[in-house]
């Protein structure tokens, strides 16, 4: 299948290759191929290893909360990507203001501070704290990730069809991916507007006088 990208990774560079996803389910599949504007097509038919038990059936309804834990995922991972965007954008204008000492300069490198450290508290929010300390790694809390992986090993490491423990687990997951979704919209919608107003409201000229030599 397509692989899915999680909330907590890095964003692809331009004509990345595609990762791999998990096997499909045994199955007829139609394979489309295209060069240019030549397409073609045939079909393939995945069939279960004759060797083990057959467990379509149980990997089928696995297959529905996974669904739905990895539709969820796709949303926050878009979410995250802007937040990184957006930490793109406060460096560049970081970098633009370094030397220009005035009012709107000086007030513009405040908002981006506060800025970067909403961005910094919506991540650790997903992902969790990370201590800087040597020897020290991420701190034991419950996060969005750690609720989503939970919910996705309790389906996935089991040879069994899905129980009301599992369903749970994964509408858990769902709602702190709702919740996290919520605080990105949100910041996006209020703090973030008001920087771009502040930056898009105040021209900072960047020129100088110089004087005729």
């Amino acid at each position: 299948e397509k692989g899915l990208r999680y909330p907590n990774s890095e964003k692809p560079k331009p004509n990345a290759a595609e990762i791999g996803g998990d096997d499909v389910l045994p199955g007829t599949y139609k394979i489309v191929f295209t060069f240019n504007k030549e397409k073609d097509s045939s079909y393939i038919t995945i069939k279960p290893d004759p060797r083990k038990q057959d467990n379509t059936a149980i990997l089928a309804s696995q297959k529905v909360l996974t669904t739905r834990l990895k539709t969820a995922a796709a949303k926050l991972t878009e979410g995250m990507d802007q937040l990184a965007d957006a930490t793109d954008i406060v460096k560049k204008y970081d970098v633009t203001l370094k030397d220009i000492e005035t009012p709107i300069a000086d007030s513009i490198r405040k908002q981006s501070k506060k800025i970067t450290e909403q961005i910094k508290q919506l991540r650790e929010f997903v992902n969790g704290k990370k201590v800087e300390r040597q020897g020290y790694g991420q701190l034991p809390e419950e996060t969005v990730m750690t609720s989503y992986g939970e919910a996705m090993s309790n389906l996935t490491d089991k040879n069994t069809v899905p129980s009301n423990q599992e369903e749970l687990l994964v509408k858990k997951a769902e709602d702190k991916i709702t919740q996290a979704i919520k605080k990105i919209n949100t910041f996006f919608d209020n703090k973030w507007k008001a920087y771009q107003m502040l930056i898009e409201n105040n021209k900072v000229n960047l020129f100088k006088e110089f004087k005729q030599l």
